[in-house]
């Protein structure tokens, strides 16, 4: 699955004790792919989508593959997320929000995580 950030809301259905990845790729306002050189992904996942709502996971994602994901393709925005058994397992059947911020030095952009632009991630059972 690849979710075009600036076109496409983002909902994920994963089943609990399952594992699933997905693709983001993160463009600019014209559309363009961002260059994702020297970023990194924070991905949260959190029970209401505000920012300063508790996190029930993080993760931070670069260039360097980790079992949550990683900047798949930096040059293009693509971005590769991973949302595994371990995860899944923890959670209850039931809607959780993703909030999806890229980091570059000092400046952070929301890209999911406020309102109407918040990542759904549900969890159903197996």
């Amino acid at each position: 699955m690849v979710c075009d950030c600036n076109k496409d809301k983002i909902e994920l259905l994963v089943k609990q004790g399952t594992t699933q990845s997905f693709k983001l790729i993160i463009r600019d306002k014209e559309g363009n792919p961002v260059d994702l050189l020297g970023c990194v992904i924070a991905v949260d996942i959190k029970k209401y989508p505000l920012l300063k709502v508790e996190s029930l996971y993080s993760s931070s994602l670069t260039t360097v593959y980790t079992p949550d994901g990683y900047i798949s393709d930096q040059s293009n925005g693509e971005v590769t997320v991973t949302i595994n058994e371990n995860i899944t397992n923890n959670f209850n059947p039931g809607i959780y929000y993703m909030v999806i911020q890229l980091i570059r030095g000092d400046e952070k952009v929301i890209i999911s995580g406020e309102g109407t632009q918040s990542g759904i991630l549900r969890i159903c059972n197996q």
